[in-house]
């Protein structure tokens, strides 16, 4: 009796961890798009792992190269920051993080971080397009895996919405934001 609960409780405790989300508002690609101050598509040149020696927490850094700036006017690499990563015996992941590896390409929507040239995707990983072939196509899409995405209402009140990561070919996305930052530059008002 006391193995069979002790199974319970394990497979218990196993499936709480698969089933963990991290909820953030949904953002459409107009709002990545305005309210990102770096947009570009890149290649990832490296990813570190360090230790934040006040919090003992772990922070992965992302240093990607620009192919094509659509906004912002960021030097040709710039690093970005998320919560977790592995480093030793500590690791630690935030459901919603994209892991990147060195060679990914994709259309980043990043938010500035400080005044020293560190970002953060914007949405977390609604923040990145990851660009793949697909049948002689580069589509790019969200890979939106532990994330739950809601609506806020004027009141804070959070309702949940559809998490469907938005995928099309590269370049109607990348025509797509230069449409949407263009307005920007002139004044238009939201379409």
């Amino acid at each position: 009796m006391i193995r069979t609960i002790g199974l319970l409780a394990l497979f218990f405790l196993l499936w709480i961890s698969t089933v963990s989300a991290t909820e953030v508002r949904k953002f459409s690609l107009d709002d990545l798009a305005r309210q990102s101050d770096v947009l570009a598509l890149a290649t990832v040149e490296s990813v570190r792992v360090e230790v934040d020696p006040e919090t003992k927490r772990p922070y992965t850094y992302t240093t990607i190269r620009s192919e094509s700036v659509l906004k912002g006017a960021p030097s040709e690499a710039l690093t970005f920051r998320q919560f977790g990563g592995t480093v030793g015996k500590l690791g630690m992941w935030i459901p919603g993080n994209v892991r990147f590896k060195q060679g990914d390409r994709a259309v980043f929507f990043l938010k500035s971080l400080d005044k020293n040239g560190l970002y953060y995707l914007k949405g977390m990983a609604q923040g990145a397009f990851l660009v793949r072939e697909i049948d002689g196509v580069e589509m790019a899409a969200q890979k939106l895996d532990g994330l739950r995405l809601a609506e806020v209402s004027g009141k804070g009140e959070k309702f949940p919405v559809a998490s469907e990561p938005i995928r099309m070919p590269l370049k109607d996305l990348l025509e797509t934001v230069r449409k949407i930052v263009r307005q920007m530059d002139v004044g238009s008002p939201r379409p």
